[in-house]
């Protein structure tokens, strides 16, 4: 068992609250009575289906990536967010979300794919300004601060390959790393890609909005993923458009190994879930 306090202290030393984006909800989503942490279930959504895996294997924590609501409401409504909420309660069940906070640490989870990938000189496309030096750490029992993030912290990455590959090779490539939560059939490619790709930027989730610095960084392929039709037609450079789920997916995945190694007292498991996307088939 762990004291709930430090192993929120734990989490955000991965996703400090002050790097998340003013519009997000990170933080606590549903509060508990219990002081200790036994067991934590780790998934990017909190759907009903995660949440009854979770309270199922007796979870009193529940780390997702995604937020309940981006705007809490009233529970006036015996919807889905109700039937949730309803569920982690009666259970005494907490639920935390990691959501732009992890997104914009470039040395947490998110850069797993710079490192599957290999890739030298990273750096961030969209780094976001320092703390003030005499600002105090946005911590979940405090209003975040707008982007008091450390020094370094910034959304999307970008760098270079070990070598240059023809287009082909480059897709073969990650089709192999992001396996087997996103295969090739489910990409999109939009721009003109060139032949050869060196240097590659990617930001996990909706980073359609990213595509302009990318495009600045010298990228010569950008992947991400919900890229709307006329983000599409005015794309600056390649994009690739992966889906929302795998480089998601992954990330927690990443992060739950790093938490059971940083608190071996604690039972730490990672749900995991599938693409709401599928092929259509005939």
């Amino acid at each position: 068992a762990m004291d709930c306090a430090e192993f929120i202290t734990l989490i955000e030393t991965y996703a400090p609250l002050g790097a998340a984006a003013p519009w997000d909800n990170s933080g606590i989503q549903v509060e508990s009575g219990k002081d200790a942490v036994h067991n934590v279930c780790v998934a990017l959504d909190p759907t009903p289906a995660t949440v009854s895996a979770a309270l199922e294997l007796k979870a009193d924590f529940l780390l997702c990536h995604h937020p309940l609501l981006l705007t809490p409401r009233f529970l006036n409504t015996r919807d889905q967010y109700f039937h949730i909420v309803r569920k982690l309660m009666h259970a005494d069940c907490r639920l935390y979300s990691a959501h732009t906070s992890l997104d914009a640490n470039p040395r947490g989870p998110a850069s797993w794919l710079a490192q599957a990938l290999r890739l030298n000189n990273c750096r961030t496309l969209e780094p976001l300004p320092d703390a003030p030096p005499d600002s105090p750490p946005a911590s979940s029992s405090t209003v975040a601060g707008a982007y008091h993030a450390p020094a370094g912290y910034g959304f999307g990455f970008v760098g270079d390959l070990p070598r240059a590959v023809v287009l082909n090779e480059f897709l073969a490539q990650l089709e192999k790393r992001l396996l087997p939560h996103g295969p090739r059939q489910g990409w999109r490619l939009c721009g003109q890609p060139g032949r050869e790709i060196r240097s590659v930027a990617y930001c996990p989730g909706s980073g359609a909005s990213l595509a302009g610095l990318a495009a600045a960084s010298g990228a010569d392929i950008y992947i991400t993923g919900d890229v709307k039709y006329h983000a599409a037609l005015e794309a600056p450079l390649a994009i690739l458009d992966v889906g929302h789920f795998c480089l998601e997916e992954r990330m927690m995945q990443e992060l739950a190994l790093i938490l059971a190694q940083a608190a071996p007292n604690v039972n730490i498991r990672f749900l995991p879930a599938d693409n709401p996307f599928r092929q259509v088939a005939i």
